[in-house]
């Protein structure tokens, strides 16, 4: 056994055994949702809708394509909330956690995966990590499970306090892992007039959507000490993330109050149209929620909504896109090349040229794997009348993104289609540097020098 453990190490990378897990969730999680346990009706529902539904939670995307509310059992509902934490947590980070409990060490791969879906580029510090990321993800998950729950049963949507708390419990696990599941065939739209409980989705997606590299870094400041370095100081990572996470809803807040004052929200009040404005750029753009159904968003704000849905949440967290840090590397690399800089700079520091790398095969796959997904699914959809091409690009990027929004039309989809958002799905929750890991063989060349040569480009 020992000698079968040795070769399978030295033939399988930490990449590909990262996805083989994902993958075999996902199978499971399918075959749950295939047991007539899981649904009223109580028969068997065999099919491309349990996977895809698996996929969707492990994936954390929040795309519902039967209607989880009106279909699955008590016993379904549960099995969604316990795949979309184990997503959103990382399964992984779960596994590693239950490890540490009873005593046990992981293996060198076991540690780089879980480092990596942290966001974490080593293996230094982990098991801290690991401990931080599962005590704030539990006590968020139970401090705005409760507040839900008060709101709910305080506020009218519901007359028994046991049946609140379930819901508080259900929403703040799919607020803060970004999954973006409802109980409602409506998404939110029940809690439109709602300014507490809308407020509380911000807040525990936004968190979510900041990393546990972050909250991490921020717990840790003690602000009430004089001396700096005593006091602690936000990393460059840290920075980054809060920074371009500020821009994005800032400029998302802005952009769609403007553009929906006399569309999607021309019947709300003048702060039901604010508080509107600041869930979509907040929940929107990484949990997938909705109080006001996104096909009564205009063109142009499904454009924008498509943009900070491509851009995401930062590295390690329950969030999909190509992350803001990426976004803040591609800009500062532009910039140089603006100014004739061979360094990438940001914050006066140099980023490295693998990062800048990385950050351009991030970019460039999720490019690919959007262009592919809409391709394959307007295909699939060609017969359909009912469905747009704008419907199937909103689709895609929302599945490929891990977002979860959609214009209505996951549920008219072909089965074809569904299993082509089922890949964009896995691509997007897994990322496209795990992904071209996977698939890249190993090499002995990596350190080989090749003549030079120019080729024109532009």
């Amino acid at each position: 056994m020992q000698l079968i453990r040795k070769k399978l190490a030295k033939t399988i990378h930490p990449h590909q055994l990262f996805v083989g897990i994902f993958a075999l969730t996902i199978m499971f999680g399918g075959l749950l949702l295939s047991m007539p346990f899981a649904y009223k009706d109580g028969s068997w529902h065999w099919g491309i809708d349990s996977f895809f539904m698996a996929t969707n939670c492990v994936c954390v995307t929040g795309l519902d394509s039967i209607g989880i509310s009106a279909k699955l059992s008590n016993w379904g509902l549960v099995i969604v909330t316990i795949l979309s934490e184990l997503g959103g947590l990382g399964i992984m980070t779960i596994g590693a956690t239950i490890f540490y409990i009873m005593g046990l060490r992981l293996s060198a791969s076991s540690e780089i995966i879980t480092s990596h879906d942290l966001g974490n580029r080593n293996t230094l510090g982990l098991t801290g990590l690991i401990r931080s990321a599962v005590i704030f993800a539990v006590s968020w998950e139970l401090v705005v499970a409760i507040i839900l729950a008060l709101l709910l049963y305080f506020n009218g949507h519901e007359n028994n306090f046991d049946i609140a708390f379930v819901k508080g419990i259900f929403f703040s696990i799919m607020g803060f892992c970004n999954a973006g599941m409802s109980l409602h065939l409506d998404s939110l739209a029940k809690y439109q007039n709602d300014y507490a409980i809308q407020i509380a989705f911000m807040v525990i997606a936004t968190v979510g959507g900041l990393g546990f590299i972050v909250l991490k870094n921020i717990s840790s400041l003690d602000i009430r000490k004089k001396n700096p370095l005593l006091r602690g100081r936000l990393s460059l990572h840290s920075r980054v993330v809060l920074y371009m996470t500020a821009i994005v809803i800032v400029s998302t807040f802005i952009i769609t109050y403007l553009l929906e004052y006399n569309g999607a929200f021309a019947n709300l009040s003048q702060t039901g149209k604010i508080i509107a404005s600041g869930f979509h750029a907040t929940v929107s753009r990484n949990a997938g929620f909705c109080t006001i159904p996104t096909a009564q968003f205009s063109d142009a704000s499904l454009v924008w909504s498509m943009l900070i849905m491509f851009i995401g949440g930062a590295p390690g967290s329950t969030a999909g896109g190509i992350k803001v840090t990426t976004l803040a590397v591609i800009i500062a690399t532009l910039r140089s090349a603006s100014i004739d800089r061979k360094e990438t700079v940001i914050s006066n520091r140099t980023i490295s040229h693998n990062i800048v790398r990385d950050a351009l095969v991030i970019l460039n796959v999720y490019l690919l794997t959007i262009f592919l997904g809409i391709l394959f699914v307007s295909i699939c959809e060609n017969a359909s009348a009912n469905i747009t091409l704008k419907d199937i690009a909103f689709e895609v990027v929302s599945a490929t993104t891990t977002t979860g929004l959609s214009t209505g039309i996951t549920t008219q989809l072909t089965t074809w289609s569904k299993f082509w958002l089922v890949l964009c799905m896995f691509c997007g929750r897994l990322g496209p540097l795990t992904i071209v890991m996977t698939l890249a063989r190993r090499s002995s060349n990596f350190y080989t020098k090749f003549p030079e040569e120019n080729l024109t480009v532009g």
